[in-house]
């Protein structure tokens, strides 16, 4: 995937883009493994995704969200909050592995916390969270 910076974004907010782009590209990964965030979309999206990866062009703007939450992990690592912090895990189903890495998983109440960093547009008159967040709590909830 090709990285674009029409806007002029800092070299350094481009960098850790750029670098983390690059930990999902598909042909660096096992066709039979997949991220937890990856796997909550459609199969569609994420063979189409797999198949185009090196023809696909996408913007530091556009990537901007990806950018804050990884700040916001950061920050919330160093908060003194009960339970274990950024929890990695692996499971196999079907001879395919599924990893991921759960923000906050506290085993005394098996409470587990995804953090999100989104707009108000993606959460104003919404009753319920995003589909894709509950999915991505349940794959967490099955990895652990």
């Amino acid at each position: 995937m090709e990285l674009t910076n029409y806007f002029g974004a800092p070299e350094a907010i481009f960098q850790i883009i750029k670098d983390k782009l690059a930990e999902d590209d598909p042909s660096k990964r096992d066709y039979r493994s997949f991220r937890t965030t990856r796997l909550i979309h459609s199969p569609k999206e994420f063979q189409l995704t797999r198949y185009y990866w090196d023809t696909l062009k996408t913007d530091v703007v556009d990537e901007y969200w990806k950018f804050m939450g990884t700040m916001m992990h950061i920050l919330l690592e160093k908060a003194r909050i009960g339970g274990f912090k950024e929890v990695p895990f692996k499971f196999e189903v079907l001879e395919c592995k599924i990893t991921g890495t759960v923000d906050l998983y506290n085993p005394a109440t098996g409470e587990i916390e995804d953090y999100k960093t989104t707009t108000i547009s993606q959460v104003k008159d919404r009753a319920e969270p995003k589909e894709e967040w509950i999915n991505q709590l349940n794959v967490y909830a099955w990895g652990l």
